[in-house]
């Protein structure tokens, strides 16, 4: 099938653009960026661009969002989570797509007091009340090597200390989103939304720990109750890209309620992957 992976030389869209190939689909991206072969350059933002790069396809997938650790410009996540995401559903509906893949966030709700988070939760709700032949997933935290948490961790490792995070995730590996995106293409999963993470749940500073024992460094954890006064202040004076929503969210967990994905794939922990992957 000829398959149209919005945001497909991102962080996901690498690994998800990789395993439909493997699979033998023929495999286009979109992004605002210049490319070569089977590639459209254009914005989600508008519709005429997606129309164009929509054209002889069969199936959609949606990767694009926006980080949710660093602040961004006013209206921007409602730009990209919503208007974009609509604008995507239209062209869809023009081009009479025969499947539409979105990928929404774990805790992605309409009504969250988190931007991020609440923009996710309208976008998911326009996908799943479309009409089109959807499959949404919401996945917990995303890793692999080019993880920004993994790589800040890795650099981070000599200081030999870190914030007490004790909001727990349930990390997922990218090859085995992949997996489900390219199962998802493929007709082979009936749910229309997934929350998705891996085998194992853990506190984010735990994840951290194992990083920094891998690079052969102790991790001594700094009190949270400091780091928030710290990242307060921050965030005050428009530092580091620190906003209230990203405090807030460090109280958060982010975990599935039923794993979904279990039913799909044998899933990697992160303690598998972590003794085997190559870091820094």
């Amino acid at each position: 099938m000829n398959v149209l992976v919005i945001g497909g030389r991102g962080f996901v869209g690498k690994a998800v653009c990789a395993e439909l190939k493997k699979r033998k689909h023929a495999v286009f991206t979109f992004d605002q960026h210049q490319g070569r072969k089977n590639h459209f350059q254009g914005s989600i933002l508008s519709l005429p661009d997606l129309e164009k790069a929509f054209e002889g396809m069969d199936i959609i997938i949606n990767l694009v969002g926006l980080t949710p650790v660093k602040k961004q410009e006013p209206g921007l996540y409602e730009k990209i989570h919503v208007e974009g995401v609509k604008n995507i559903i239209e062209a869809c509906k023009k081009a009479k797509i025969k499947r539409f893949v979105h990928m929404s966030a774990l805790g992605a709700d309409k009504n969250s007091d988190i931007e991020y988070l609440r923009t996710k939760g309208l976008g998911e709700e326009a996908v799943l009340h479309s009409g089109l032949n959807v499959t949404v997933f919401c996945p917990s935290l995303i890793f692999d090597t080019e993880h920004e948490l993994i790589q800040q961790a890795v650099k981070m490792a000599p200081m030999r200390s870190f914030p007490e995070i004790t909001a727990k995730v349930q990390p997922i590996f990218r090859g085995d989103l992949a997996k489900l995106f390219a199962l998802a293409v493929e007709g082979k999963i009936k749910e229309k939304k997934l929350e998705v993470g891996g085998p194992q749940v853990m506190m984010l500073f735990e994840m951290v720990e194992k990083i920094y024992a891998k690079k052969g460094y102790p991790c001594v954890t700094v009190p949270l109750s400091l780091v928030k006064v710290g990242l307060g202040v921050a965030s005050l004076f428009g530092l580091f890209g620190i906003s209230k929503d990203q405090i807030k969210s460090l109280d958060r967990d982010n975990i599935t309620k039923s794993n979904i994905a279990e039913k799909y794939l044998p899933l990697t922990s992160f303690d598998d992957w972590l003794s085997k992957a190559k870091i820094g």
